[in-house]
């Protein structure tokens, strides 16, 4: 973080820009935040076009990110100025085998091998493009030479292990699989294959105890759900596979798969409208699914709806006649389709965080708090965060993210409010600061009554209602921990009155914030606040317009960053939360490297 402040300093003198930027960037890649690193690195790219060192780190940020086409690119740029760097031939054939450009992938591999370079890695990612190709033999010797090299390392035996699979040599499948899982207990991967193995070879009973140790782990893994569902149905288990499968649809609405097998046990339980309803939706997604066709034909002639049964008919026959294939060719080219398009292995790997898609229960959201005045300021944090909203209407007190509740700082509110009190008549400035020091010194109420005064003294004044509404946002914090306190463990507990209580509240801080956003539509704090309060009541959509408009007012707004960011993750909306954290990480928020770590990669 040392490292990135002093760069940011070079930045803003604009002292050799192209390596400054190369510098932070390659400091945020080491902290993992990608995004901000690809920002960084297009910037050295714009000003030094032949670094090669910036296209092969770009190219690995675009990796990460799943930016395959951009990253194969980037590493062409950089095999361009300097064609002996092994690396930039062993990321690009590992970004080659997620194209699916197998025979590129296999030549890149070459040349690291060619430049003496060989590794477990390469072998591995060589081995993995002939199993695209189908060329399972060779691939194992690749997957061999692999484990010799890393005799560690579990994935050589994994990946070895689904060849024997695909070769049907089950023994060897097996063997490999069971020890792959030995190697590294916390990975389930070798445990789900394993149970894949089983499957093909009818041993319905060890595959589904695989497949429950999978989901003991991982309860909503869409790819073991759907293979238990295999096995329930072998086994005739038919209510528990339609769980399954209905499980499966819900985890990913799109899995074609997962319709048109629910369909096929609708259909053989004689319910012909919910398997007819499946097959539909398999085929909206796959519109050329000859077999739900197929299948749909059937029940429209055995219940003698002659139209629909021309129409299947004719599609099934259009869909033949465009492929130029016999039926079954036909059937096996869209098995292999089908199989990608069901994205049953983008689900499961990595087990339980897939990238880019955050369950909305799996986000720990922790929003840094609301922003307040006080007359009291800390030090150097309070007076930065102030510097540059001395505008007349705010010079009553600083703007602070900190509530200070030391011992001296207690007494000097004290103090200062008993000189306020005193007065025979505050004008409505002292009177508003008494309003100020009620609200850190707890007397509510007190505060609240001089919030009033002041306003009704001078109505236009917009700091008047930005105290009054931290005042309000002061009274719920309270009544909230008051609460927590008072319902102990009993979460589910529904308090009406209690929640009318919040909502009236929450309500009344937002009018207030909202007319000084009228009064004073540049101020940040202000929308800042509106935003952390629409937030708190669960209005996520708005809140992150709240912080868009702080951040467009005061636009290296940290904690405005850092909170759209986290909100934004817990919409789903991934990429422009993690720009969002990473943004607030370059401006100096180390936190945001930690919530990078755990949900941007």
């Amino acid at each position: 973080m040392q490292a990135i402040e002093l760069l940011n300093r070079s930045i803003i003198v604009g002292a050799n820009l192209a390596e400054a930027y190369y510098l932070r960037g390659i400091c945020k890649y080491e902290l993992e935040d990608f995004i901000g690193a690809e920002r960084d690195l297009n910037k050295a790219i714009e000003e030094n076009p032949k670094n090669n060192e910036a296209f092969l780190y770009r190219g690995v940020c675009r990796s990460r990110l799943l930016k395959f086409k951009e990253a194969f690119e980037d590493y062409g740029k950089a095999q361009q100025l300097n064609a002996k760097d092994e690396r930039v031939y062993s990321n690009r054939a590992l970004a080659n085998l997620h194209l699916e450009r197998f025979v590129d992938a296999i030549a890149d591999c070459n040349e690291v091998i060619q430049l003496k370079k060989e590794s477990s890695f390469i072998y591995l990612i060589r081995g993995e493009s002939k199993v695209g190709l189908d060329m399972y033999k060779v691939a194992i010797e690749d997957f061999d030479k692999a484990h010799r090299l890393d005799s560690l390392d579990m994935l050589p035996v994994l990946h070895r292990g689904m060849a024997h699979t695909k070769l049907k040599e089950f023994d060897a499948a097996i063997a490999d699989l069971t020890f792959a899982s030995s190697m590294d207990t916390q990975n389930v991967l070798p445990v789900f294959h394993r149970g894949v193995a089983y499957l093909e070879m009818n041993e319905d009973k060890k595959a589904l105890a695989d497949f429950n140790y999978v989901l003991n782990r991982f309860p909503d893994n869409a790819a073991a759900l759907f293979h238990r569902a295999m096995v329930y149905a072998e086994s005739k288990r038919v209510s528990d596979a339609l769980t399954d499968y209905t499980t499966v649809i819900r985890l990913n609405p799109n899995n074609i798969l997962g319709y048109f097998n629910r369909g096929i046990l609708k259909h053989n339980a004689k319910d012909y409208k919910g398997a007819l309803e499946d097959y539909d939706k398999a085929i909206r997604l796959f519109p050329e699914f000859l077999e739900a066709y197929e299948n749909s034909s059937q029940i429209y002639r055995f219940q003698g709806r002659f139209d629909d049964y021309k129409r299947c008919v004719s599609e099934m026959e259009r869909i033949q006649r465009e492929m130029a294939l016999g039926d079954d060719d036909v059937k096996m080219r869209q098995h292999i389709r089908l199989m990608k398009a069901t994205e049953l292995k983008s689900t499961f790997q990595p087990l339980g965080q897939e990238v880019g898609r955050l369950q909305y229960q799996n986000v720990d959201i922790r929003l840094l708090p609301y922003y307040r005045i006080t007359l009291f300021p800390d030090g150097n944090h309070d007076l930065r965060v102030y510097d540059g909203y001395h505008r007349p209407n705010y010079n009553t007190g600083v703007i602070s993210l900190i509530s200070h509740k030391d011992e001296a700082g207690m007494t000097s509110m004290m103090k200062r409010f008993n000189e306020l009190s005193r007065s025979n008549r505050p004008d409505t400035k002292g009177t508003f600061e008494m309003g100020l020091l009620s609200i850190d010194l707890g007397w509510f109420e007190d505060g609240l009554l001089l919030m009033d005064s002041a306003i009704a003294s001078e109505p236009d004044q917009a700091n008047y209602y930005l105290g009054r509404a931290i005042l309000r946002q002061r009274v719920l914090d309270e009544l909230l921990a008051q609460h927590q306190e008072m319902m102990g463990e009993l979460v589910d507990v529904v308090d009406t009155v209690f929640e009318i209580q919040v909502e009236a509240i929450s309500d009344l801080a937002a009018t207030d914030l909202n007319k000084v956003i009228t009064l004073d539509p540049e101020m940040t704090f202000a929308h800042y606040n509106l935003g952390y309060l629409l937030a708190a009541s669960e209005k996520y959509d708005e809140a992150v317009g709240s912080f868009t408009k702080a951040i467009i007012c005061k636009d290296d707004f940290i904690e405005a960053y850092y909170n759209r960011g986290l909100l934004r993750l817990l919409l789903g909306e991934t990429r422009e939360g993690c720009e969002d954290l990473s943004r607030a990480g370059e401006l100096g928020m180390t936190d945001a490297y930690n919530v990078i770590k755990r949900y941007c990669e």
